[in-house]
């Protein structure tokens, strides 16, 4: 699971013991990042963007079939969320949620999951490289953008 939190404490268990509200959650963060990066608001549509990214990364851990609908929700979040976060400069961070969807794609293959689906995922995945020499670590960046967002998480009504 990734160490970045977008979601309340609340609604992040709530989705974990609920995931058939995953898709509800994820479309309701997903469009509103959009809205607001629309309105040039990048901070606000980057924490939707990631509560998306993170509800579709619970789907993805708590149903025992992972369905094509699950990793399509989940790398365009990731797409998302990591625009957004090249829009911000945050290229560090960006960098950091990019490896770790990359990672989770692959652990995905791996499994033999999905193939066809996880494999057009991961080339979707690799074209957004950032192309930065070394590797950040998540655990720094996410203490970073927890210091950047000074504690926005989104809270889903």
């Amino acid at each position: 699971m990734s160490k970045f939190h977008f979601l309340c404490t609340h609604h992040h268990s709530w989705l974990t013991q609920n995931p058939h509200a995953v898709a509800g959650t994820w479309r309701q963060s997903y469009n509103r990042s959009q809205d607001l990066a629309d309105e040039n608001l990048y901070i606000e549509a980057a924490n939707h963007a990631g509560a998306a990214f993170e509800a579709a990364a619970i789907e993805l851990a708590e149903h025992a079939t992972v369905t094509t609908s699950a990793i399509q929700r989940y790398t365009d979040s990731s797409v998302l969320l990591v625009h957004l976060l090249q829009t911000l400069t945050e290229h560090r961070i960006a960098e950091a949620v990019l490896n770790s969807a990359i990672d989770r794609m692959e652990s995905l293959l791996l499994a033999g999951t999905q193939f066809n689906n996880v494999l057009s995922s991961c080339k979707r995945l690799l074209h957004l490289r950032v192309g930065q020499a070394g590797t950040t670590s998540i655990h720094e960046t996410a203490d970073n953008w927890q210091a950047i967002t000074a504690e926005k998480q989104v809270c889903i009504n």
